[in-house]
């Protein structure tokens, strides 16, 4: 498999539509300890009983790209051919799970909010940076525990023991986590995602 060097590349968020802010939720949801499954059971009876299935085409599609995603995330992430939408929810399994490599956290981290930053659902990731930044701090806290996996690490570890304890949480705290988790493995924040988190830290 390609180790997650590099920078993760833009990706066609243009065919989605209400799909992006489902998997934005379903994120969030899983951080707080709701599982998965659940909620996609839960939301696919909601949309039937209150929506008249509205949403029911969005909801299969994001159950089809999970199933899809759940049988090889890391892979399914790296992969620029791979469906979108499957590759967006591969990055939130990596994101959510606690069993990965320092520069598979970074890669899925970056991935994960630099394609909904180019989407409709840019305004909800804004307010839910203080939940991901301090999910993001959490795995960073178990990396620094694998020195020999970090670059550097006499110099990486101290960045992101730093960006860790940032207080609050929000925007600089994500800015300063992704910028430290780069340089501990090597995998390249795009410039405008920074540049976004710079223009609307508080």
């Amino acid at each position: 498999m390609e180790q997650f060097i590099g920078e993760p590349e833009p990706t066609d968020m243009a065919n989605m539509a209400f799909e992006y802010f489902l998997v934005l939720a379903l994120t969030v949801h899983q951080l707080s300890g709701a599982k998965a499954s659940d909620l996609l059971e839960a939301w696919q009876e909601q949309d039937r009983t209150t929506f008249k299935s509205l949403f029911a085409r969005s909801i299969a599609l994001v159950v089809d790209a999970s199933k899809e995603a759940s049988n090889a995330p890391e892979p399914t992430l790296r992969h620029a051919q791979r469906d979108p939408l499957a590759r967006l929810i591969a990055a939130s399994i990596l994101i959510v799970g606690s069993s990965t490599t320092p520069a598979a956290s970074a890669y899925a981290e970056a991935a994960f909010v630099s394609w909904l930053i180019r989407t409709d659902a840019k305004l909800v990731v804004a307010e839910v940076l203080p939940i991901l930044s301090e999910a993001f701090s959490k795995t960073w806290m178990q990396h620094i525990n694998q020195p020999a996996l970090l670059s550097s690490p006499r110099i990486s570890i101290p960045e992101l023991q730093s960006a860790i304890n940032h207080e609050p949480a929000g925007a600089e705290k994500m800015h300063l986590l992704l910028s430290a988790a780069s340089a501990a493995t090597g995998v390249r924040i795009p410039s405008e995602t920074l540049e976004w988190l710079r223009q609307i830290r508080k």
